[in-house]
């Protein structure tokens, strides 16, 4: 299926309806300033000796067979196929972030893709909201698709990530994840991450402005 912009949000706005009239009045505030103002990014981090081996409450790894690929050509075939069949989903292109040095999750269930998400290093790090130390590492372009939604699988695949990145010495990790993705934001709270400021990127003028919890800091 092709991807049409602002499709996700549309999503979100009807699960914000089924939950209720505050809820979808909220998401549809935080996407219009979205689209029309700036781009509000949350931030979160877990670190190493943060890190819980235990399962959080609500969820079990157990039940996805996750997978990591580094190069496309490893990506099985049928993988490939469903990346291009759920373009809806999976809007952003697979191989080009392979290619860029990305590393590929995959979270299966009886051997059908559940969820798709991504970890690169800071050599890969693009342009952040602060300067990324050499030991730690992103989570994003994160995505559950619809038929498993609601089972946990987000902080599940999350928890497995890091405690694979932290096994392989990164220190720290980082993601960030846009306010109006309320659903997303409490997968991320769940799997263990606390949030430590918000990345503004106004639309007008292209400034970027990071804000911790502490105070504001002006990036350009």
């Amino acid at each position: 299926m092709k991807y049409f912009k602002g499709y996700y949000q549309f999503e979100l706005l009807k699960k914000a309806w089924k939950t209720g009239l505050f809820s979808f009045f909220y998401e549809s505030y935080l996407i219009l300033r979205f689209f029309l103002l700036a781009k509000y990014s949350c931030v979160f981090v877990l670190n190493k000796c943060d890190n819980v081996a235990r399962p959080v409450d609500g969820f079990n790894v157990d039940q996805l067979e996750i997978k990591s690929y580094q190069q496309w050509e490893d990506v099985e075939s049928s993988l490939k196929i469903v990346f291009e069949r759920e373009k809806r989903h999976i809007f952003w292109d697979v191989r080009y972030w392979l290619s860029k040095g990305a590393r590929l999750w995959v979270g299966m269930i009886e051997g059908e893709l559940a969820i798709v998400s991504h970890n690169r290093d800071t050599t890969q790090e693009g342009a952040f909201f602060f300067p990324l130390t050499t030991n730690c590492g992103l989570i994003w372009n994160a995505v559950t698709l619809p038929k498993f939604r609601g089972r946990g699988l987000y902080p599940a695949m999350l928890r497995f990530i890091s405690s694979s990145l932290f096994s392989e010495g990164v220190e720290s990790i980082f993601i960030s994840c846009y306010d109006y993705n309320i659903a997303s934001i409490k997968g991320i709270k769940k799997a263990g991450y606390r949030e430590i400021g918000k990345g503004i990127v106004r639309r007008l003028t292209g400034q970027v402005l990071w804000i911790p919890l502490a105070r504001p800091c002006r990036l350009n």
